[in-house]
């Protein structure tokens, strides 16, 4: 039996986004440097649903685990990088409140304090190093982001990222 949800029915389950996010690590960068960050600067709570994430290795000959880690940081926004602008799945819907930015050697997190580690996105570069790794990350549910508090992608801190290494993430959010 198929499950008929109108429109209507829809949008009272709140406003949809993603946001594409691609990092290529051109530079050697030190463990546990945030790459990614999108701060809830608005008044309603978020929820992430699901990440679309591909790690790719197009460098020299390593060998390691080398990866990214999804954790939770407030008490400041990370500054300087390039801003990213979420899409909204609904044409009509007004833009996310939100402040999200991206720098491959690294925002600046001055103040920022960073709570737990939310999950690992890690691959072996020394094994099939020119193979992406792709991963369809759905939690068992959502990860809830209140206003004031964001979500971070940081180069994981087992050790710093090689050169050539790289993240494509698409992050699906829903408002309200």
């Amino acid at each position: 039996m198929a499950l008929d949800v109108n429109v209507t029915e829809q949008r009272t389950l709140g406003k949809k986004y993603t946001v594409p996010v691609r990092i290529a690590q051109l530079a050697l960068t030190a463990a546990d440097t945030t790459v990614f960050a999108i701060r809830n600067t608005g008044t309603k709570d978020w929820s992430i649903d699901h990440l679309d994430v591909t790690l790719g290795y197009g460098g020299s000959a390593l060998s390691g685990i080398r990866g990214y880690s999804l954790q939770r940081f407030s008490a400041a926004t990370p500054t300087g990088g390039t801003a990213i602008t979420p899409c909204p799945n609904d044409s009509n819907d007004a833009a996310l409140t939100c402040d999200a930015r991206f720098a491959a050697t690294g925002l600046t997190v001055t103040n920022v304090s960073f709570g737990a580690i939310i999950s690992h996105f890690l691959r072996d570069i020394g094994y099939s190093s020119t193979s992406p790794l792709i991963q369809d990350w759905r939690p068992d549910s959502p990860i809830i982001v209140h206003p004031n508090e964001g979500i971070c992608v940081r180069i994981d801190a087992a050790s710093a990222t090689a050169i050539g290494m790289g993240l494509s993430m698409t992050m699906h959010i829903t408002e309200g």
